[in-house]
C-alpha cells in the first residue's frame, strides 16, 4: 500500500530545501526526492546577498523585501536546526579607476543609495590603499550547511530520500495525484526543483542556463575580513583561504571546471591583488538561469498535480524564501493566483526554427506510447500515418482519414513499404471521425491545405476542420495532444487559419499553443498545439 503526502518535491538545492521548509511551516507533508549529485550550482555556491551588482551598480527595486523575508526564514530556520546559518555583514566593493568612483557617487545620491558608505583600507598588509564603499544589508548564506542539516532533519524522519526518480517513465500521473512506485508514495502534487536537469513535462526551463567556475586561493598577506566585491568576489575562509568566482559562460558544452574560466577569474584578481596566487580548488556548475531573468513558478497548464519552482538563477539566497512563501501560499489556496510575469506560461509563444512538420512529430512523440490509438485526420502522402504508426507500436492502432483515393494509394504503400500492418486508412471526411473511432485517444494529427503533388483545387475547409477537432476533443484523454498545421499559401489558406484561430481561442477544455515557422509571413504556415487539460 503506498504512503500518502501532501507534496513530493524533486530537487533538494536551494529552490527545493527552502520549499519544503515552508510547506511544512504551513501544515503541509512533504519528502524530499534528490539524485545525490555533489556538482549543482546549490552545493558550490557561496551563497552571497548583495544590494548593489554588476559594473553600474544597480539595485533591485524589491530588494529590500527580498532581504527582509530573507533574514526571517533563514533564522527561523536556525532556531529550528540549532545551526548558525546565515551571517549578516556589510560587504566591501573596491575601486580600481575613478569611473568606478564616478557611478559611486551617482549610485549614492539616488533614492536607494543612503545605505552606501565609502570605504577607503588594504586588502593586503604592506601592499596598496583602495578606496571604495560598504554596501549593506548584506550576507551570506553557509549554503553546505544549510543543504546538509536539512538533510539530516528530514532523512531522520524518513522524508528524504536519494534517487533518481526517472522522469517521467518512473512516474504515474493521474488527474489529481501523482504516484511514485519506486517510494511507494502517492502524492497530492509534485513539484519539480531540478534545476538544470532536464523534465520532458517543462521543457526548455531553465532556457539559459550558464557554467560558473569558482577557486579556492591562498593570497599572499591576505588580512580583509570582509567579502570584497569587483569584477569578481573574494570570500575570506576560516582556514585562511580566500574563495573566489565567478564566470558566467552560456556556451558551455559540460559542466566540468575549464581552464579558461580559472584563467578569467585569476586575471580578475590580478587587477587589485598583489603577489602570488596560489589555487588550492576549482570547481563549477551550471546555474538555472532565464533569458528574461525571471524565475517559473507554478501549475502546469495541464496537468493539475505537476508544479514548477526553478529558475532562480544566482540570486537564490536572496530571492527563495520569499518566492516559496507564494507558492506554497497559492498552492494552499491563500493567494488566487501567482504573478504572470514568473509562471511557466509565459513561455509559450515561441517562434520554431526547425520545420513545422518536425515539431509537431516531436511534441506528439512526447506523449504517445506503445498500445495508443491514435488519428491521422489527414493521411495525405502518408508521412504522418506512418510515424504515428511508429509510435504506438504493434500493440497500438492508427486511425488515418482522407477523401481522396490517390491519398489513400499513397499511404497505403508507404505502409507496406515499412511493413506497418497497425494502421486503418478510410476513404472518408475528418468531420465523419465519431462515426469511425469508436474507443478514446491518446493523440491526433492534421495537416490542412490540399494533397501535395495533387489536385490543389481540393483543400480542407475550416468548416469540417473544426468539427473534426471538436469530435477529437471529445475521444482525447486528459493530456492528449492534436496538432493541426495549417498552410495558408493557397487560396482560401488564410481564411481557414483564422476561422480555426478564433475557434480555438474559445476552449476552455484545453491549452493551446500556437508556433510560428522561423520566417514569419502572413502566408507562412503556423502549427497549433492542442493538449486536454486534466478533469
Amino acid at each position: 500500500m503506498n504512503h500518502y503526502t501532501d507534496n513530493l518535491i524533486v530537487g533538494q538545492g536551494l529552490a527545493g530545501t527552502t520549499l519544503a521548509w515552508i510547506l511544512l511551516e504551513a501544515g503541509q507533508s512533504v519528502v524530499l526526492v534528490d539524485r545525490g549529485e555533489s556538482a549543482t550550482a546549490s552545493r558550490i555556491s557561496a551563497g552571497l546577498v548583495t544590494p548593489w551588482t554588476g559594473r553600474r551598480m544597480t539595485q533591485s527595486d524589491d530588494y529590500e523585501k527580498y532581504w527582509y523575508a530573507a533574514v526571517r526564514f533563514y533564522r527561523s530556520i536556525e532556531n529550528r536546526l540549532k545551526q548558525r546559518l546565515f551571517t549578516e555583514r556589510p560587504m566591501v566593493r573596491v575601486f580600481v579607476n575613478r569611473s568606478e568612483e564616478s557611478t559611486f557617487q551617482e549610485r549614492r545620491a539616488s533614492p536607494a543609495g543612503g545605505s552606501l558608505k565609502s570605504w577607503s583600507g588594504k586588502l593586503q598588509s604592506n601592499r596598496r590603499l583602495y578606496t571604495g564603499c560598504i554596501m549593506q544589508p548584506a550576507g551570506r548564506l553557509d549554503v553546505q550547511r544549510y543543504l546538509q542539516t536539512s538533510v539530516d532533519y528530514f532523512s531522520a524522519r524518513g522524508q528524504w530520500f536519494q534517487l533518481d526518480l526517472e522522469i517521467p517513465d518512473g512516474l504515474l500521473l493521474m488527474s489529481d495525484h501523482i504516484e511514485a512506485p519506486k517510494l511507494g508514495l502517492t502524492a497530492k502534487r509534485i513539484i519539480f526543483c531540478q534545476g538544470v536537469t532536464e523534465n520532458p513535462w517543462f521543457e526548455g526551463i531553465p532556457n539559459n542556463a550558464s557554467r560558473g567556475d569558482i577557486i579556492n586561493v591562498q593570497l599572499d598577506d591576505y588580512v580583509m575580513q570582509d567579502v570584497v566585491h569587483h569584477s569578481v568576489w573574494l570570500v575570506p575562509e576560516p582556514d585562511g583561504s580566500v574563495t573566489a568566482g565567478s564566470t558566467y559562460d552560456w556556451n558551455f558544452v559540460d559542466k566540468a571546471p575549464t581552464a579558461e574560466g580559472r584563467r578569467q577569474i585569476l586575471k580578475s584578481m590580478s587587477r587589485f591583488i598583489d603577489g602570488n596566487i596560489r589555487v588550492n580548488r576549482h570547481t563549477a556548475a551550471v546555474r538555472p538561469t532565464m533569458k528574461d531573468y525571471c524565475p517559473v513558478i507554478g501549475r502546469h497548464a495541464v496537468h493539475n498535480p505537476l508544479h514548477i519552482f526553478n529558475g532562480l538563477g544566482s540570486r537564490g539566497v536572496l530571492t527563495a524564501p520569499r518566492l516559496a512563501q507564494q507558492l506554497v501560499e497559492f498552492l494552499t489556496g491563500e493567494r488566487e493566483k501567482l504573478s504572470p510575469r514568473i509562471t511557466p506560461q509565459r513561455l509559450l509563444s515561441e517562434r520554431s526554427k526547425e520545420p513545422l512538420t518536425q515539431v509537431a512529430q516531436t511534441r506528439i512523440a512526447r506523449v504517445v506510447r506503445h498500445g495508443d490509438v491514435v488519428i491521422d485526420g489527414t493521411a495525405g502522402n502518408g508521412f504522418d500515418t506512418c510515424f504515428l504508426s511508429a509510435q504506438v507500436g504493434p500493440t497500438g492502432l492508427v486511425y488515418g482519414f482522407d477523401i481522396q483515393q490517390q491519398a489513400i494509394q499513397t499511404t497505403e504503400k508507404r505502409l507496406e513499404a515499412a511493413n506497418r500492418t497497425n494502421v486503418k486508412l478510410l476513404l472518408f471526411s475528418h468531420a465523419e471521425i465519431n462515426q469511425h473511432v469508436p474507443t478514446s485517444v491518446t493523440a491526433a494529427m492534421f495537416n490542412l491545405g490540399y494533397l501535395p503533388r495533387g489536385d490543389h483545387s481540393i483543400v480542407t475547409q475550416a468548416e469540417s476542420t473544426i468539427a473534426a477537432l471538436e469530435q477529437t476533443l471529445r475521444l482525447l484523454k486528459p493530456g492528449g495532444i492534436i496538432t493541426v498545421l495549417a498552410y495558408r499559401g493557397h487560396e482560401g489558406g488564410l481564411e481557414e487559419a483564422e476561422t480555426l484561430e478564433r475557434w480555438l481561442q474559445k476552449q476552455s477544455n484545453c491549452l493551446v499553443e500556437r508556433i510560428d515557422s522561423h520566417q514569419s509571413k502572413s502566408t507562412s504556415p503556423i502549427l497549433f498545439i492542442l493538449v486536454k487539460r486534466s478533469l
